[in-house]
């Protein structure tokens, strides 16, 4: 009996061994898949399969290079499978990629602030278009930034890559006030805040066009709360201080997602820049709906939306009631956030 008992544990141990072996080679196969490196991945290509290097020409940015880029290349055809995955750290020029040939369609994401180990089980391009970015882990120094392409692999062309920025950015060049002829003359408005509202908090990474905001910070009002695990709450609100005549003493730059929408509800309002500031103790705002007048279409991806503004009455009551046209005087520009292709526009 003795006997039979230790061939019983041997079966047992034999046992064992071969599930842990199963296991294990069952915990390496993903391993070699995606490879060993955060920083140089290609995925797994058949043997059968001829590999080809194709070559992009991608811009250096002046606020986004000197980061890290992701780029796909999924197979251009029904199913749009990823074929390969690399991250790279990236300042702007040629980058050689490998996959296999064929019909492609490649798509770069500079910034993201999601790691190697989450894209790397990226599979397909549907899949891909649905991830989104978060306004508040945005950092103007390297902006979420992406570009698409089709190609076609193995040929010799040097294929250009155009990285855009998500974000938008409001840029106050000038604001004073000119009180003559009201009861306010000489006063300057104190306790001066700059702020957006009604802001989207989150952006298709594809940059697509026409998105309905899913979430919404700073909803008719400023909201603290809401922004407080900002990385940067400069990108919405910013503190001044005082007002007067003389105007500021440096422009002011905020920033927010797309907002391009064509309809106004309660659910997906329209963003606005606003300032608050106080005339005699009373606090007064100044709500501007960004650039929604003479059928502009509100705010789109990777633009500079510039203002120059004149306050010259006592505001609104509400955050959310934009200003009349007799209060404050608007003129300014839209611009590319490349700063080419200067548009005058009279708000």
């Amino acid at each position: 009996m003795k006997k039979g008992r230790n061939y019983y544990c041997y079966f047992c141990k034999f046992i064992f061994f071969l599930r842990i072996r199963a296991i294990a080679l069952f915990v390496f196969i993903p391993a070699f898949w995606y490879g060993c490196s955060s920083e140089d991945y290609t995925s797994y290509i058949p043997e059968e399969q001829s590999v080809t290097s194709t070559s992009f020409a991608i811009p250096e940015s002046r606020s986004g290079g000197n980061g890290h880029i992701d780029i796909f290349i999924f197979n251009d055809d029904r199913l749009k499978r990823i074929d390969s995955y690399q991250r790279i750290e990236w300042s702007g020029g040629k980058v050689n990629l490998a996959s296999r040939r064929g019909d492609k369609i490649v798509v770069a994401i500079a910034n993201s602030y999601k790691g190697y180990d989450y894209w790397k089980w990226t599979s397909s391009y549907e899949g891909l278009r649905k991830e989104t970015a978060l306004l508040s882990e945005e950092n103007t120094e390297f902006p979420i930034m992406s570009g698409e392409r089709h190609i076609t692999a193995g040929s010799s062309e040097i294929y250009p890559l155009d990285m855009r920025k998500l974000m938008s950015q409001i840029y106050v060049r000038s604001l004073k006030t000119d009180f003559r002829g009201t009861k306010f003359a000489g006063e300057p408005l104190e306790d001066v805040k700059i702020y957006l509202t009604n802001v989207s908090a989150s952006c298709p990474l594809s940059g697509a066009e026409k998105y309905n905001p899913e979430s919404i910070i700073n909803l008719g009002a400023l909201d603290m709360d809401a922004i407080e695990d900002f990385k940067d709450i400069a990108l919405i609100v910013q503190d001044i201080g005082k007002v007067d005549s003389k105007g500021l003493s440096r422009p002011v730059s905020l920033f927010c997602y797309p907002s391009d929408h064509e309809t106004e509800t309660a659910g997906s309002p329209f963003t606005r820049l606003v300032i608050e500031g106080c005339i005699r103790g009373n606090k007064y705002y100044y709500p501007i709906t960004i650039n929604r007048d003479d059928g502009h279409i509100g705010i789109e991806r990777n633009c500079r939306y510039i203002y120059d503004i004149t306050i010259c009455r006592s505001g609104t009551s509400d955050p959310d009631i934009p200003v009349s046209i007799e209060d404050i005087m608007i003129s300014g520009e839209i611009v590319p956030w490349t700063e080419k292709d200067n548009e005058d526009i009279r708000f």
